[in-house]
């Protein structure tokens, strides 16, 4: 979208992305419930577990099936700071020296985006991406509350409504834990995307 700037395909996806970004959490989840939940019945409508795993015990696939809602909605909450944050990286990648020097070198588009573009953009996703994984292992309230998921969002919820303050300083000590590990994350990352930048190197 941000190397073909202003073409139907970049049109299509931003007004997408904006629509998306519109949509408030709890609607979007709402929405994704009824729609695959309840009307086409290809998920579990709440939970983490059926019943039946009372007695039989909890399966790993049972599970990871009643994690697809919830995990969608996330996503799709997500991806639209990082699409807005890619294409722009994208297009100002694209205006770079070693960008026309490529193309007036007469390399191919597709050659120039993969081997030239591409990893030079991904430098400010890395730490967008790490934040945005660090988002959803600590929840939303809003998500995890629909769809009955008994996470970190889930117990902020339930400490906020009966005024657990030990339990929601734990909480939010455990999310600024798993943000502070998603930004090292980002910085043992970039020296793998580009050799250039060195650990403890300003990027």
């Amino acid at each position: 979208s941000g190397w073909r700037r202003g073409s139907k395909a970049d049109a299509a996806l931003l007004n997408g992305m904006i629509f998306i970004r519109a949509i408030p959490s709890y609607w979007l989840a709402l929405m994704i419930l009824i729609i695959f939940g309840y009307y086409l019945n290809l998920f579990p409508l709440g939970g983490y577990v059926d019943t039946s795993a009372l007695a039989t015990g909890i399966d790993p696939f049972d599970v990871a099936n009643h994690a697809v809602l919830p995990i969608l909605t996330l996503f799709l909450f997500s991806v639209t700071g990082s699409y807005y944050l890619m294409r722009n990286s994208m297009f100002m990648t694209a205006g770079e020296d070693y960008i026309v020097t490529a193309r007036a070198k007469g390399l191919g588009e597709l050659t120039i985006l993969r081997k030239h573009a591409i990893k030079n953009a991904m430098l400010p996703m890395v730490t967008m991406i790490t934040l945005e994984c660090a988002g959803m292992i600590t929840g939303s309230i809003f998500v995890e509350t629909i769809f009955s998921w008994p996470g970190l969002g889930m117990l902020t919820y339930k400490a906020i409504v009966f005024r657990d303050l030990p339990l929601l300083q734990g909480i939010l000590l455990i999310d600024t834990l798993l943000i502070i590990a998603a930004n090292i994350a980002a910085d043992l990352m970039y020296p793998l995307i580009d050799p250039r930048v060195q650990v403890g190197e300003d990027v």
